[in-house]
Order: structure tokens, then sequence, then C-alpha cells
């Protein structure tokens, strides 16, 4: 097992344990008024359209952790600070290592951020800051990453949630004296923990 393959599996556990634990708290509602969270989200992703030398389809593929603050601006939005948007891309010849760090909104659909019904459904659009390293390439890419996702939280007691999500990647990075900029687009799958506080 390499390392990749190794961290990969702790985030799922770690998000796997959180979920359990969770689970056997009371779901009964509660007096408490959540105004915070914190995200920790695992994805699967598929960069469609690159420029980063991912010439393969298995090479396309990363997985991508992701940890956020949120904070509520009313009952039905949030914004959230994006601490950490890891991509990583094992199977390319010449792995690449993505970083990105911004600020996403998020608009609660139909139901209220404190809700406690079964499920709560969301939209999200992020902008970030991203910066890309290509191994055994000398430099960095650094360019905006707009980021839109769809998604719900699954109650599992009044501060626990789970939270399946879709999302999309679109990352530019520019460069002077050149007609052509490099590019990162993708699409993911995954699912995350919620803590609410």
């Amino acid at each position: 097992m390499n390392n990749s393959t190794r961290a990969l599996f702790s985030v799922i556990l770690f998000v796997a344990v959180l979920g359990s634990l969770a689970a056997q708290g009371n779901p009964a509602p509660t007096d408490r008024v959540f105004k915070r969270s914190l995200d920790l989200d695992l994805l699967a992703s598929w960069s469609y359209k690159q420029t980063l030398g991912l010439d393969t389809s298995i090479a396309k593929f990363s997985y991508v952790p992701m940890l956020t603050y949120s904070f509520l601006l009313d009952e039905n939005n949030a914004l959230g600070i994006v601490l950490l948007k890891f991509d990583h891309f094992p199977f390319a010849d010449n792995p690449v290592y993505s970083f990105a760090y911004g600020f996403q909104f998020k608009h609660y659909w139909n139901r209220k951020w404190a809700d406690l019904g079964a499920f709560v459904p969301w939209l999200s659009y992020g902008i970030l800051l991203n910066q890309a390293l290509v191994t055994n390439t000398v430099g960095r890419a650094i360019g905006h990453n707009t980021r839109m996702a769809m998604g719900t939280d699954i109650i599992l007691a009044p501060a626990h949630r789970l939270t399946p999500q879709l999302a999309w990647d679109s990352v530019d990075f520019p460069s002077l004296d050149s007609g052509t900029s490099n590019s990162l687009s993708s699409l993911s799958l995954g699912l995350g923990y919620r803590f609410l506080f």
C-alpha cells in the first residue's frame, strides 16, 4: 500500500468513525442555536479538461480532502472559509498536487440551517486561490478556482450531519506572453461530515 492510498484510507476511516459516533447521538430536537460549523469532505474527482500532463483516463482521477469553517449569515445562508482543498492525482506519470483556499457561500434550499428534518438540501458557490505543482516540473502554477456544488445535510443528531455532494471546479492558470492558459476543470462526487457548534 503506497503513501497516497494509505492517506486516502485514513481519511475515509476518519469520516466513517465520526459518522458512526454521531449516529449514536440523540436526534431529538434541541433548543440550542447553532451558528458555526466545521466540515470535513472527501471527494473523488475526474478532470475532464486539463493542460497539466494528465494524458490518460486513469491519470485524470484524483482524491480531494477539503476542510471548511462556516458561520451563519441568516436562517438560510452561510459563509464558509475553505481552509484547505487538496487535489492529488496519484496515477499520473508525473503526479499533480493542487492546493486551494478561499471562500464558499452556501444557501440552504427550502430548509433552514438549524432545521432538524432528515434532509436539508443546499447549493454553494465558491471562489478560491489555487496552486498546482507537477512532479519533475520546476515552479508552480497559480490560478483562480471557481467552485459550484449541490448536496444535502443528512441529520444524524442535532450537531452532527453527513453531507453527500456533487461539485464542479474550474481553474484557470493564466500566463504572460501566451494566448493559451493552463486549465483544470473537474467533476467531483463525495461525502462529508459536518459538526455544528
